[in-house]
């Protein structure tokens, strides 16, 4: 059994080491796939996501069950925005390193409930499991871009965003009877749907979740290796909508 806590304290340590060797002038450039963000605020968000899944409740959000419809249901979209909005706002002003620590408190409350090992906090949904990973592992690969800087190497929360990004879209392409799809990467192939894939998309497993989480632009998404036609699938393929231009 994979143990997600685990993965996740893995991905958090890798993200707040990076975070605590930037300068003041990295802390404060913008991010391109947040672009109302700096590169402090993308992580005070992701701190803010921990401190309140720790604490049970996702406040203006709710249950994150709702997250499931936030590609079609602008009422989610709007609450999502909110409490992201604000976890920023409420850290405004505190040092990078006031931050992990209060990263730290909430991730030693919580792996416990994500390697399984005791309830989730307010009775939450296990869903939140994959909302955490998919969030470190996607606003970590925001921060390196937005710094000039190579991908960061494949661990195992990489697997594990691309394993919740793949069935929050394979319920997307469901719910719209779409034929089936298929990604190909490490030599191996997953297929989305029923019956023969219409397309097959070859990439690491880093470019299919950012091309998941609505960061990469369609052009970036038409140019990666296809065999098939991939139009069908462009515009459900992100799950936050287009991706921000670069």
């Amino acid at each position: 059994m994979v143990d997600v806590g685990a993965a996740y304290v893995e991905a958090k340590d890798r993200f707040a080491a990076l975070m605590g060797s930037l300068s003041d002038d990295e802390l404060t450039m913008p991010v391109p796939a947040c672009p109302a963000w700096t590169v402090q605020d993308v992580f005070a968000h992701h701190v803010g996501v921990l401190t309140e899944v720790a604490s049970g409740s996702l406040r203006e959000l709710g249950d994150p069950m709702r997250l499931l419809d936030q590609w079609r249901d602008a009422d989610v979209a709007r609450d999502r925005d909110v409490l992201t909005a604000r976890q920023v706002e409420e850290r405004r002003g505190r040092s990078v390193s006031q931050l992990v620590a209060e990263w730290d408190n909430a991730a030693s409350a919580l792996a416990p409930a994500l390697s399984g090992q005791t309830p989730m906090p307010g009775g939450m949904s296990p869903i939140i499991g994959s909302v955490v990973v998919n969030d470190v592992v996607v606003h970590e690969g925001d921060v390196r871009e937005a710094l000039g800087l190579d991908t960061a190497p494949e661990i195992l929360a990489t697997s594990l965003a691309l394993a919740g990004y793949g069935a929050s879209f394979e319920l997307r392409l469901r719910q719209l009877g779409l034929p089936a799809i298929a990604f190909a990467y490490d030599g191996k192939t997953r297929q989305f749907g029923d019956g023969d894939a219409t397309a097959t998309v070859t990439a690491d497993r880093t470019t299919l979740v950012r091309m998941l989480a609505s960061r990469l632009e369609e052009s970036d998404m038409r140019a990666l290796d296809w065999t098939g036609d991939p139009a069908p699938f462009l515009g459900l393929l992100p799950e936050y909508g287009p991706a921000h231009p670069r």
